[in-house]
Order: C-alpha cells, then sequence, then structure tokens
C-alpha cells in the first residue's frame, strides 16, 4: 500500500516535530544538571553565599563580614551591621583595597552602603581589612528592602 504525497509530508512533518521537541527536552534536562554541578564545585571550593544560602555562615566570622556600613569612623574604621543585627567593627589601612564600582577612599563609604570585607580577625573581634567591596543593596542577598531574613527586610 502507498501513501499518498500529503500523507508522506504529514508523517514528516510529525516526526520533525517530536524529534525537536525531544531534543529541546534533552537540552533543558543538560543544562539543569550542569547548573546543579555547577553550584555543587562552587560550595566545594568554598564560595561564599549570601544568607539564606547554604554556606554563607561558614564565612560569616572569620575574617569576613558581609552587612551595611552604620557608621564611618574618622580614623578609618567602620561599623558594619552583619545578617544577624550585630555590629562588626571594621579597621581599614593604607593598603586595604576599597572597590566602589571603581577604587575609592575610606571617605567615600556611606552609611547605609551593603559591603563585603575580607581579611583578618583580631583577637577582639575586629577585623583589619584586606578589601572592602561596596555592592549593591540585596544583590547578594542582604540589604535589600522587604527581603524576609535579610538586614533590609522584615
Amino acid at each position: 500500500m502507498r501513501l499518498n504525497r500529503t500523507a508522506q509530508w504529514i508523517i514528516a512533518l510529525l516526526v520533525l516535530i517530536i524529534a525537536a521537541g525531544g531534543s529541546f527536552y534533552a537540552g533543558t534536562l543538560y543544562g539543569r544538571s550542569q547548573a546543579q554541578a555547577a553550584l555543587r564545585a562552587a560550595r566545594q571550593r568554598g564560595m561564599p553565599f549570601a544568607q539564606g544560602t547554604p554556606g554563607a555562615q561558614q564565612f560569616q566570622g572569620r575574617g569576613m563580614v558581609f552587612g551595611t556600613i552604620e557608621e564611618v569612623g574618622e580614623n578609618g574604621t567602620l561599623v558594619v551591621k552583619d545578617n544577624n543585627g550585630s555590629q562588626v567593627r571594621v579597621r581599614v589601612t593604607d593598603t586595604t583595597l576599597i572597590e566602589k564600582t571603581v577604587s575609592a577612599a575610606v571617605t567615600d563609604l556611606q552609611s547605609g552602603e551593603s559591603v563585603m570585607v575580607s581579611g583578618a580577625q583580631e583577637q577582639d573581634g575586629t577585623i583589619t581589612a584586606r578589601s572592602v567591596q561596596v555592592v549593591p543593596a540585596g544583590r547578594l542577598g542582604f540589604g535589600a528592602p522587604n527581603v524576609p531574613g535579610t538586614a533590609g527586610g522584615q
């Protein structure tokens, strides 16, 4: 039995649609698995994550603080309110790298800005900063208004 030309075209089109749909579905599964593998690898390398993200708490308090500047002192110190609501004193030195889209000085910092501080923690809890990075509110999951569980949220 021989199919007419219209039936052949319809069957060919259906096969093409099924193959394209199957390929798209397989691609989304592959992409999802790659994203999950990249996240697992980042966690294993010790990448810092914002509060509410697994891994965030292991970095806070070990020479790193994520939070909002509450005070900029004249003597090169900052008071940063961390994600838990605690105040951390940060000593900024001449060798501290401060970034605010472009390099900046401690006098360019303002209260209310979200920062990520990296440095060595002293015995009294003060951190001597190696770097201070100003980040837009909410970019790393903290300081965003109306985001539950963050310093700027409820």
